[in-house]
C-alpha cells in the first residue's frame, strides 16, 4: 500500500480493524493471552472488534499486544504515519507529522517512538556475515550548554557493522572499548562466517583471536575499505542533523534503529515495506517503558 491506496481503502474504523483482523488471524481469530480459537464476536455499543475468549474469559480486540493497544487515535492515521515514516529518507519529524495528521506534537512524537520500538524489535534478531565493515562515530547532543571540543566530548558514541549490499546495525555505546565492542559484535557478527575490515582503532584488537580481522591502513588497498560504513555514518548524521535536532540520549537507539530499518529495506518498493511492516505491528512487541532505557539499553 502507498498513501493514496491508504486514504482511497480506509474509509473509518471499521475497514482498519478488518485489514489487521485479516492480517493476524487470517479468517482464525483467536486469543492473544491464552491462544485459544474458542472466541466470539463481542457485541458492545461504541466499541468496534471486541471479541470474547469462552476459554479465558477475556474480552480482546485484533489492536490488543499490539503498538496499537490503548491507542485513541483513528486508525487511518496510525496508517499513514507508518506510510510516511518508510517514505522519508531522513526521516520525519514529530513537529511536521503533528502537521500532516492533524493532531498534537505530544501524540505525534509517541506514534513515532512506538514504530520506532517495532523497527528495534525487527533489529535485534539481526546477524551480521560475509565481508563486514564496522566503524564507530560521534554525534552531537543537545544539552543547552556550550560544546567540549576532542574526541567523543559531550557527544553520542555509535557503534555499527555493515555487509557489503546487505545489512547494518547500529547501536549506541557507553564507550568504545574493546569490551564494548566485543559485546556488540558477539551480539551482531556470525564469527565463522565473516571477514571483517576496520580501522586503526585499537579498540578493534580484542576481535583478532574471534574472527578473520582485516584493519584498514593509511593506503587503502583494493576491497579492504570501510566506503560502506562511512556512507551509512553520512545517512545517520543528515537525519540526527537535518531531522531530531533536540533528540535525548536514551532515545538514540530508537532513532538509529529507524534508520537501519529503512537501510536494511532499500532494495524493497516502498508498498511492499508497509505492507511487511504492518503485518510486524499486529504481532506481539515488547513495550518499552522510557525511564528503564538510560541504562538498559546501553551497550
Amino acid at each position: 500500500m502507498n498513501i493514496v491506496e491508504i486514504i482511497r481503502r480506509f474509509e473509518g474504523q471499521e475497514d482498519c480493524i478488518a485489514h489487521l483482523e485479516n492480517l493476524r488471524f487470517d479468517r482464525e481469530p483467536y486469543c492473544p493471552l491464552c491462544e485459544s480459537h474458542n472466541v466470539a464476536r463481542k457485541r458492545e455499543k461504541g466499541r468496534i472488534g471486541r471479541w470474547n475468549c469462552h476459554s479465558c474469559g477475556s474480552s480482546f480486540s485484533v489492536l490488543s499486544g499490539t503498538i496499537f493497544a490503548g491507542t485513541r487515535t483513528p486508525l487511518i492515521k496510525w496508517f499513514l504515519a507508518i506510510a510516511l515514516v518508510m517514505n522519508a529518507r531522513k526521516g520525519i519529524s514529530s513537529y511536521q507529522l503533528s502537521r500532516h495528521l492533524g493532531i498534537s506534537q505530544d501524540n505525534a512524537w509517541r506514534i513515532l517512538h512506538k514504530i520506532r520500538q517495532e523497527m528495534l524489535e525487527e533489529l535485534t534478531g539481526i546477524s551480521l556475515k560475509g565481508i563486514v565493515e564496522a566503524d564507530e562515530t560521534y554525534a552531537r547532543i543537545y544539552t543547552g550548554e556550550e560544546r567540549n571540543r576532542g574526541r567523543g566530548s559531550n557527544k553520542l558514541k555509535i557503534l555499527g557493522a555493515v555487509e557489503r549490499q546487505g545489512n547494518v546495525m547500529a547501536r549506541r555505546m557507553a564507550d568504545v572499548s574493546g569490551d564494548a565492542i566485543k559485546r556488540f559484535m558477539e551480539a551482531y557478527l556470525e564469527f565463522e562466517n565473516s571477514v571483517l575490515i576496520t580501522d586503526k582503532w585499537r579498540g578493534y584488537n580484542v576481535l583478532d583471536e574471534l574472527v578473520e580481522h582485516y584493519v584498514m591502513e593509511e593506503e587503502k588497498e583494493e576491497g579492504k575499505t570501510t566506503s560502506v560504513i562511512e556512507g551509512f555514518w553520512a545517512i545517520v548524521k543528515r537525519s540526527l542533523y537535518g531531522i531530531y535536532h533536540h533528540y535525548q540520549w536514551y532515545n538514540a537507539d530508537l532513532y538509529l534503529a529507524e534508520i537501519c530499518f529503512r537501510y536494511n529495506n532499500r532494495k524493497y518498493e516502498d508498498e511492499d515495506t508497509i505492507d511487511y511492516f504492518m503485518k510486524r505491528c499486529v504481532f506481539k512487541h515488547s513495550n518499552i517503558a522510557y525511564h528503564t532505557m538510560k541504562d538498559a539499553w546501553m551497550m
